[in-house]
């Protein structure tokens, strides 16, 4: 648990991680959860509602019970003790286009496009 990470850090944490732990109690719209679904890792996050709206489709998650300790720490060594599971969890992060600078590009392209007629 580093706390704050920023910038070029904050890159080579996600890049060397393959989970991503999001235990935040109360969030709007959290952006780091987006960040760690564009590095395709798997989530374990809490099960507030704004974690449930942006995730419960994605299948890249398993949601743990907010302040619930024991339940945080059987998910982690659920996720860890099976490979399979992992890349599952993976996998399905990286079919997130949603989230995928070239997806946005694409989106940007059709406005500037459509503005253009």
């Amino acid at each position: 648990f580093h706390g704050n990470v920023y910038g070029n850090k904050k890159y080579e944490f996600f890049k060397s991680c393959s989970i991503f732990i999001f235990p935040s109690h109360f969030e709007n719209s959290p952006v780091v959860i987006k960040e760690a679904i564009a590095a395709k890792m798997a989530l374990i996050c809490s099960d507030i509602e704004a974690n449930k709206i942006i995730l419960s489709d994605k299948c890249n998650t398993r949601f743990f019970a907010t302040n619930d300790a024991t339940d945080l720490a059987n998910k982690i060594e659920e996720v860890l003790k099976n490979q399979v599971s992992l890349n599952d969890l993976m996998q399905h992060s990286a079919k997130c286009v949603i989230y995928d600078k070239r997806y946005a590009a694409e989106k940007i392209k059709k406005v500037l496009l459509g503005l253009q007629q």
